[in-house]
């Protein structure tokens, strides 16, 4: 079967029916008919009426000569409603045609609705088959007229076609030459869009001179379901608002003079209504409302936002809905986007006159005398242009409306700032949450079963835009796509995901296109080279710095971009830029295809020694080993989503002496911030690029906090492999101290196990090891591990005495910070064995030390455990005190773990006093 072609000429199919009754019983009965869409046909009723769908066989031929099984779905009654919807049900059919546009003949228009098409099977079309074969028809295009006065009274069309088809012999006195060519559908010419779809044939003449062809319009069309009794023009989402032609006044002055009677039917010539709108609500209510509002007497507003993102289809969408608020005109008007004004300018002026009804006799030639027309017109009563894909302000300087009443609905993929007094909206992508339901209805309910996490992920890498939904979901639905499944693997290849984001007619390649091509070369160059930035958003001095530009050029630079709606503003006080994700596949495909090789290296080079620099700066002091700075986390909380992927690409490039520097700028803060996922992920790069380099030192303490991130993350069956690898590369080295350092993060690894006493084992070798190389300051740091373990195994006494000779041991050295380390850890012991006064103050003293040094989450943590030790001493107010003391910093700092912990003690000690209150439930 061929694939259908989305034109009047395409859609045309022949009706064959045998019927089982007395009457045709043996004998096949021919029509014409149309697929209006999806699986639905078009024809007359007299073509199928009467059907017995248990005995009948009713089959839809397409232009190939396929045949395919139908039913009739709903026929009108004869003869008052002579059209009937046909269903294919031929399993072999697969094809998804979109729904036509359909239109009423305006009975006021004064000139005749020209350029009308049908397409169908008539008699004169007969030809037999190799002499004694079956008897076929051809097609045949019939070309004429509609006279919009004629046959009011009976509510029919005529359509005068102008061509006489060759006379053949009469049958009998009841055939015609035209017999077969009822149930072809009548289109009219439309310059605004696709043409329109206006009635169906159902009666035909004798062919003498130009044939006269009866048609019942679809306008009067009303298909009731035999059993939901829903009306199926309304189900199918067919809108017969398009008027052809369009009259300007009852006395047929279209330049205002006459009687002046004023015209009753509307003029409306909008695009189809989508049957799927949907994810807009909020913005169709704002314009509406701000079309509406009174102190704007003329309202001018403007749609803008990138290429893709339905722009159209929200101004189509409102123009709809605002049918009793401008009641003389609708009228939609493509201006093309193009940046040739005189070109462009006179063919909306044709738009808009066509829509008028105004006779091409009667435009004028002259600019200057059109945009008079225009405003006399207008002025007539409240009318709406929807002036579509707007370059340039200066497009629109003489078709504003300038009468009070009317109003104009621009879209612009710039917002136009030279168009004063216009109010402006910015249509963005779709959230994730409200694309996803978008996109499942866009797949309609004969898609089946939807897998919402497929679903879900193509939302996601099509990053909601519409147009991207909308060509992923008629993907979906071919025949030739698997499943949701098989679309998603082809989405996730970046190199092709927008080649996948493209159909016959519409391509997201080709939406960008427009908007590139209007770029200066400088402004394209720009945009290539942020297309390489390997990060997801950037501010100026990384623009900068990639683009080798000063802050002023790279400002003006990313200022067109955001003009052309391809970059746009983020983050507090928009001081940041972001691409959505499309546009930067978009522009890596740019730069990938013009730049030279050299201009792309030395990109890449800008970028990675700009983060160099930058992520170096997060270890100056006061940031230490395991507590950054202040600034340094402010910059990680703006950074972080960049830096990873800055590594990452410095991991793919195999450029590892910048994966080493930027693993280990990354590593305090990831460890501060608990981010073990993410810090599983560097210090594998890290481990990589330190055994590329043959960095021993480097390997073992990437190896180690690699480690600590699998047992932080409940992977410590993971972990044992690194730490003898570790241990290798120290034994090596004959590094007794690092060896140390290393067992004793191997013990560690037992704790997690729930095994103490093999933790003690390894801590008692570290603690030989240490003191083979005289480090008491590693020997304070390995008490606080002797007592941990010590709690475990539930060796009380022995936790106390490990802390109380550490505690002593720091004193004799006059070794604040390792007092205050052991002192905490011994706390926990006497905690244990119920000392709570000691406990608690050394939990104080912690908590003192730490706001000293304005660790503030240290500080959190040293008052979560004073809260949970006064909560165990019975000192319920106090602790309540403390942990909301305690919460309060967390929240402030942003450590999540914490908040939760701390959340869960006030939640345990709310409980505890509520059973003390009422201890009888």
């Amino acid at each position: 079967m061929s694939p259908i072609v989305d034109t009047p000429s395409g859609r045309a199919v022949e009706v064959l029916r045998h019927h089982v009754g007395p009457q045709e019983s043996g004998q096949w009965s021919v029509g014409s008919g149309c697929l209006i869409g999806g699986d639905w046909v078009l024809t007359a009723a007299h073509n199928v009426v009467p059907y017995d769908a248990s005995g009948d066989t009713l089959l839809v031929r397409l232009m190939d000569g396929t045949e395919l099984a139908a039913v009739v779905y709903v026929a009108g009654a004869l003869p008052d409603r002579d059209m009937a919807l046909l269903r294919i049900t031929d399993p072999a059919y697969q094809e998804m045609v979109p729904l036509v546009r359909f239109g009423a003949v305006a009975r006021d228009a004064q000139h005749n609705v020209e350029r009308c098409t049908a397409v169908g099977f008539p008699r004169f079309k007969e030809r037999r088959e190799g002499g004694g074969g079956p008897v076929l028809r051809d097609s045949a295009q019939l070309d004429g007229y509609i006279p919009p006065g004629a046959n009011r009274r009976s509510s029919r069309l005529e359509f005068q076609v102008t061509a006489t088809p060759r006379p053949l012999p009469k049958r009998n006195n009841a055939e015609s030459e035209w017999s077969g060519i009822s149930g072809a559908v009548v289109f009219a010419a439309d310059p605004v869009g696709t043409p329109v779809a206006v009635g169906v044939i159902i009666e035909h003449l004798a062919a003498e001179g130009t044939s006269s062809l009866t048609v019942a319009p679809v306008s009067d069309l009303s298909l009731v379901e035999r059993d939901s009794g829903v009306d199926l023009w309304n189900r199918l989402g067919v809108d017969a608002t398009a008027l052809v032609p369009l009259p300007i006044s009852q006395d047929g002055d279209a330049r205002g003079g006459g009687s002046g009677q004023k015209r009753t039917t509307p003029a409306v010539h909008l695009r189809r209504q989508l049957a799927d709108f949907g994810g807009r609500d909020r913005e169709v209510v704002r314009i509406s409302e701000m079309l509406r509002r009174r102190e704007y007497t003329l309202p001018v507003i403007v749609l803008h936002g990138m290429g893709g993102v339905g722009k159209t289809t929200v101004a189509n969408e409102v123009a709809h809905q605002l049918g009793t608020d401008f009641t003389r005109a609708r009228i939609f008007v493509d201006l093309g986007g193009s940046g040739l004004p005189e070109a462009r300018l006179d063919a909306a002026y044709q738009q808009i006159f066509y829509a008028l009804g105004v006779p091409e006799s009667e435009i004028p030639t002259q600019p200057a005398q059109q945009a008079q027309l225009l405003q006399t017109l207008l002025a007539r009563g409240p009318c709406l242009l929807v002036l579509d894909n707007v370059a340039r302000a200066d497009q629109l300087a003489s078709l504003l409306p300038s009468s009070p009443g009317s109003a104009a609905l621009v879209t612009s993929r710039s917002p136009l700032p030279s168009l004063d007094g216009a109010r402006r909206v910015h249509i963005q992508p779709l959230a994730r949450h409200v694309a996803l339901e978008l996109f499942c209805a866009m797949l309609g309910e004969d898609y089946g079963p939807v897998d919402r996490a497929l679903a879900a992920r193509i939302v996601e890498l099509v990053d909601g835009l519409p147009l991207a939904l909308r060509i992923a979901a008629a993907t979906a639905v071919s025949p030739a796509t698997a499943d949701l499944a098989e679309l998603v693997a082809d989405l996730e290849d970046e190199r092709e995901r927008l080649g996948h984001l493209q159909d016959e007619d519409r391509g997201i390649r080709a939406t960008f296109d427009i908007s590139y091509r209007a770029l200066s070369i400088e402004v394209r160059r720009f945009f290539r080279i942020v297309g390489l930035l390997p990060v997801p958003e950037a501010d100026l001095a990384l623009l900068a710095a990639a683009a080798d530009e000063r802050d002023e050029e790279t400002r003006a630079h990313a200022a067109a971009l955001i003009n052309a709606q391809l970059i746009e503003t983020v983050g507090q006080f928009n001081r940041r830029y972001r691409m959505h994700d499309l546009i930067r596949l978009y522009a890596h495909e740019k730069a990938i295809a013009v730049e030279s090789r050299q201009t792309i290296d030395a990109t890449r080079e800008r970028v990675l020694g700009w983060y160099v620099a930058a992520s170096s700066r997060t270890q100056d002091p006061p940031s230490t080993g395991h507590q950054p700075s202040s600034a340094a986390l402010a910059w990680f909380a703006r950074e972080h989503t960049n830096v990873l992927a800055v590594t990452q690409a410095a991991f793919e490039a195999r450029d590892w002496s910048r994966v080493q520097i930027l693993s280990e700028s990354l590593r305090p803060l990831l460890w501060y911030r608990k981010r073990w996922d993410q810090l599983r992920i560097t210090e594998d790069w890290a481990v990589e690029a330190a055994r590329r380099t043959e960095d021993g030192r480097s390997e073992i303490q990437a190896i180690i906090y690699l480690a600590e991130a699998r047992r932080s993350a409940g992977l410590t069956h993971m972990t044992v492999s690194l730490y003898e690898r570790a241990l290798q590369i120290s034994r090596t080295g004959n590094d007794a101290g690092v060896e140390a350092w290393i067992t004793t993060h191997y013990g560690d690894s037992f704790m997690d196990l729930d095994r103490p006493e093999q933790a003690i084992e390894y801590y008692e070798r570290a603690l030989i090891l240490y003191r083979s190389v005289g480090d008491e300051g590693a020997e304070l740091w390995l008490a606080a591990h002797f007592i941990d373990a010590y709690l475990l195994a539930g060796r009380y006494a022995d936790a106390v005495r490990a802390g109380e000779e550490g505690l002593a041991r720091a004193r004799r050295r006059n070794d604040r910070s390792g007092e205050i380390w052991v002192l905490w850890h011994l706390a926990l012991a006497y905690r244990d064995v119920g000392r709570f006064d000691e406990a608690m103050a050394g939990f104080r003293d912690a908590v003192d030390d730490s706001r000293s040094r304005d660790d503030l989450g240290a500080a959190t943590h040293m008052l979560m455990l004073l809260g949970q030790t006064q909560m165990d001493a019975g000192l319920d107010d106090q602790a309540k005190e403390t942990l909301q003391e305690s919460l309060r910093l967390a929240q402030g700092v942003g450590i999540a773990w914490l908040e939760q912990r701390i959340s869960a003690s006030l939640a345990k000690l709310a409980g505890s006093q509520g059973e003390r209150r009422n201890p009888s439930a």
